[in-house]
């Protein structure tokens, strides 16, 4: 069974384009960090900024709207994915 889902687990784990980060400070300069890498330029926004501020940045609100929909759908299959394992590994082990 480990030889199994090994696999799996570390390309879910490794994918790059499942960030599931929340905090909105941490997404608002991440968005910053990502515009000044496309433009080349400095961000007119401030770096430093507090939770509230940055919670009501479009930008990451949008983010954030997202990720929380990829959470769930990641929860909903793992937990589907989790029974019939169970299932499977109770049978086997008779």
């Amino acid at each position: 069974m480990r030889d199994l889902l090994q696999p799996l687990v570390k390309q879910i784990l490794s994918a790059e384009s499942m960030d599931l980060e929340s905090d909105p400070i941490a997404i608002y300069r991440s968005l910053i960090r990502e515009e000044e890498s496309r433009t080349g330029e400095k961000s007119s926004r401030p770096y430093d900024v507090t939770a509230a501020v940055a919670a009501q940045d479009p930008g990451v609100q949008k983010v954030q709207a997202g990720r929380t929909f990829s959470s769930f759908l990641l929860i909903r299959y793992v937990n589907l994915f989790l029974f019939p394992l169970k299932f499977y590994t109770k049978l086997s082990s008779r």
